[in-house]
């Protein structure tokens, strides 16, 4: 369960906890964090075209690896076209994510992502 809250129309922030796995060849990773996240939404040419900035960071972090985690944090900023009295939305985003892994956060782990997303509803 996520809590957020908008504060102004433009700015969105929650905090929750989230669980993500992934797969590599050898290992699974398995990350459980808390999340405090900020979200601001600013039209781009009409009300139909709006662009967005989500920035996050872990409060705390649990993952399965020998080495541990430290800092954990990421972001995400993308573009949503609403058409105009129609049911979805479609999203083109850049994600990345970065963790501080073993003991003083000496290694570093990065995920970046592309995603491109149909949206039923709205957000």
């Amino acid at each position: 369960m996520v809590v957020s809250a908008r504060p102004l129309p433009w700015l969105e922030m929650s905090v929750g906890p989230f669980v993500r796995a992934y797969v590599t060849d050898s290992v699974t990773e398995r990350w459980v964090f808390w999340q405090a996240r900020a979200r601001v939404d600013a039209p781009i040419v009409t009300a139909s075209l709006t662009s967005y900035v989500e920035l996050w960071r872990a409060l705390s972090s649990q993952v399965n690896l020998v080495a541990g985690a430290g800092r954990v944090q990421g972001g995400e900023a993308g573009v949503v076209y609403r058409p105009p009295q129609r049911p979805f939305s479609r999203a083109l985003a850049y994600r990345m994510d970065d963790a501080a892994v073993g003991r003083g956060g000496r290694g570093s782990e990065t995920l970046e992502a592309i995603s491109l997303a149909i949206i039923v509803g709205e957000r």
